[in-house]
């Protein structure tokens, strides 16, 4: 310890931003000549920004294919020295849980507060695109959803659900950009449902044969009104069946997709900015894992899981084109077929000025002008309606500009884009037709 105090400064920085944060903020506790040195922002920022833990990670046969954390200037240019700390802790976090060898770490209550630990900090070390999130595998959270879907009532709200659903979403995308392989990435599902039919029940075939083992029939289990246009109350679609059913659609999209489906199809994660859409974006390590808005009751929190209210704005709805695909699900429920993809889908949005009465008191709305359009493989098609903007409610008719056919969408917006339910007929007659998913067209690699 002496011999380190007689270092100059500079060199005793550069030494401890080779640490890992947990070492760093041990050393500097060491004694207050240490504290005044090592506690700097500098030095958490080198921390964040480079120790990854490849040594670690290889010899347990994990390869990160970054020797950096590439946005770490950008992202920490405006960051306190505590919150700088944080984010790189939760970094350390990552590296650990990827030594982990099963979930038992996923689900790991927080003290204090009725939360799990993760959603206090691996969201948003995602959402930042730090490269030790990506390495996480989606599998691994499959207990910790089942176990938020069971006891998630209508009538409750589950910020966790929402946080989870996040997780999967981003794990699956990012490792279907690793392996170009949708059947790869769902096998280890399919296992994690075969062990786990207990607490998952199993689906049998009408013909009696038992169908374990086919994650996205089991995953469909988990989506509230599965196969519904309108959930109860008609309060249109959920933000807790959209995050939900994401994660199956995109399994579902990348396994039995058209043919000409490949990676670069759908978005990566590391396109997407999340950081600068997500307002209210929530302090990682804080007490309280959600913050607040700024309403009349303080006590409103808001999950990481709605942190994307920016998203619901004319400006971001009107800038660029979005794509995507629909499922068609009118035969049945369990057919998997799905619509070329849509293309050049550009919105043309404005606000309200005033709040109209609707769910929940009056609100005000983005309006999706009828000059919106787009194309699929029936030809060009307008888009019309409405986003509600207290609860993210998308309410939307598509119409086709030379054929006399008409759906309605229902949906809301996730941080992945815009997710919901697709059916013909109008108001409580809308017969379900399958689900669509789509996303800026920048959020694809090129």
């Amino acid at each position: 310890m002496t011999s380190l105090l007689l270092l100059p400064n500079e060199l005793t920085q550069h030494i401890a931003s080779f640490l890992p944060c947990s070492s760093a903020l041990n050393l500097s506790r060491a004694n207050r000549q240490l504290r005044t040195i090592c506690n700097d922002k500098i030095v958490f920022h080198n921390i964040a920004k480079y120790n990854l833990g490849q040594p670690l990670l290889s010899e347990n046969g994990i390869e990160l294919s970054e020797t950096h954390w590439a946005e770490a200037d950008s992202v920490l240019a405006k960051t306190s020295l505590q919150e700088t700390i944080r984010i790189a802790y939760a970094a350390e976090r990552c590296i650990w849980a990827l030594l982990e060898s099963g979930d038992t770490w996923t689900l790991r209550k927080a003290k204090g507060i009725n939360s799990y630990e993760l959603s206090r900090w691996l969201p948003h070390i995602m959402a930042v695109h730090h490269p030790v999130a990506a390495q996480l595998k989606p599998e691994t959270f499959l207990e910790l959803q089942g176990r938020l879907q069971v006891h998630f009532q209508s009538d409750e709200f589950s910020p966790n659900l929402l946080d989870v659903n996040f997780i999967l979403s981003y794990t699956i995308l990012t490792q279907l950009r690793m392996t170009g392989n949708g059947k790869q990435v769902k096998a280890p599902f399919d296992r994690f449902f075969s062990v786990n039919h207990i607490r998952d029940p199993p689906i049998v075939a009408s013909n009696g044969v038992r169908l374990d083992g086919d994650a996205i029939k089991s995953l469909r289990q988990r989506v509230r009104d599965y196969g519904a246009f309108r959930k109860r109350h008609c309060e249109g679609f959920g933000l807790d069946q959209a995050t939900t059913l994401l994660p199956t659609f995109i399994l579902e999209l990348a396994v039995h997709g058209s043919s000409s489906l490949h990676k670069t199809a759908l978005p990566s994660p590391t396109k997407i900015p999340f950081n600068s859409f997500m307002d209210f974006l929530p302090t990682i390590f804080a007490k309280n894992p959600a913050p607040t808005y700024e309403y009349d009751n303080e006590d409103d929190n808001v999950p990481f899981g709605e942190c994307h209210t920016q998203m619901l704005s004319p400006e971001f709805l009107s800038s660029g084109q979005w794509t995507g695909y629909c499922s068609d699900q009118r035969r049945a429920l369990g057919r998997r077929r799905f619509d070329p993809r849509m293309h050049s889908i550009q919105l043309v949005a404005r606000d309200t000025t005033t709040p109209d009465w609707d769910v929940g008191g009056y609100t005000t709305y983005t309006i999706i002008d009828s000059q919106s359009r787009g194309t699929d493989s029936l030809g060009d098609f307008s888009l019309e309606g409405r986003v509600r903007h207290n609860d993210g409610d998308i309410s939307l008719t598509k119409r086709y500009l030379s054929k006399d056919l008409s759906c309605e969408w229902e949906a809301r917006m996730t941080p992945f884009g815009m997710v919901g339910a697709w059916g013909t007929g109008r108001g409580l007659d809308t017969r379900f037709g399958g689900y669509f998913w789509i996303w800026k067209e920048e959020w694809q690699e090129l």
